[in-house]
Parts: C-alpha cells; structure tokens; sequence
C-alpha cells in the first residue's frame, strides 16, 4: 500500500511587444495503490488543476483563457512473473474552460485641447465555454 501526494505550481510572465503575458499552472495529483494479492494491484489515481495564459494588450484578449481540469483514474492490474502483465481500467476527465475578454469602452481625453476619444480598458469577464473532445 502507498500513497503519493504533489503538487506542481508553475508561473510565468513574459515582457512581449504587446504587454505582459502570464501563464500559470497548478496541479494537485494523488495516486493510491494497494496491493490485493502478490499478482493483483489497485491503483487510484485523481487530478485537480488550473492551466492559465492571461495578457494585458485589448487587441489580444481573444488569447485570455482558464482551464479547470479534474480526473479520476481506477486501474486493476494483474502480474505473472517478470515478463505478463495486463491491465484494465477507468478514467473519468472533466475540464471547463473560461475565456476572459477584456471590454472596451470609451473614455474621453481632457488633456488636450480638443477632446478626443480613446478605447480604455474594463476588467477581464468571464465566459463559459465547454470544451469537447
């Protein structure tokens, strides 16, 4: 029987000719295994994580994206000798992914001596989309 938890925590940020970009990914994964018979072994497996990219630029916030990922693995083994083995299992994933568009809107400039019109940038909103395949 033994247990194996980690964690995996990765960020990013790039200085590119648009902005800044960011991308982040963390993972939990636990994986289980127990030993049914000296032939027979159980293995569990489960995933939970985040995979991001984010960008500071208007004209590239069709890249901004967040993708929940969860799994969960079940794998029964059978061992015979040093040179047989079969395996069967199950896995379930599930991802969500959220798109994150930033909105334009119109701010007006004072500082000059004509008014003048300008695309200001609004917080980054969220939007579902389911992911296929």
């Amino acid at each position: 029987m033994g247990v194996d938890v980690s964690n995996l925590r990765n960020n990013n940020k790039a200085f590119l000719t648009y902005g800044y970009e960011t991308r982040q990914n963390n993972e939990w994964l636990l994986k289980y295994r127990h030993f049914l018979s000296s032939a027979l072994t159980l293995n569990i497996n489960a995933l939970t994580g985040v995979n991001a990219l984010y960008t500071d630029d208007v004209l590239f916030d069709n890249r901004n994206y967040e993708i929940d990922r969860n799994n969960g693995e079940l794998l029964l083994s059978y061992i015979k000798g040093t040179s047989f083995r079969i395996t069967t299992g199950y896995k379930r994933e599930h991802k969500k992914m959220q798109v994150y568009m930033v909105v334009k809107h119109r701010c007006l400039m004072r500082s000059q001596p004509k008014p003048s019109i300008i695309f200001c940038k609004a917080p980054l909103l969220p939007v579902s989309l389911p992911i296929t395949g």
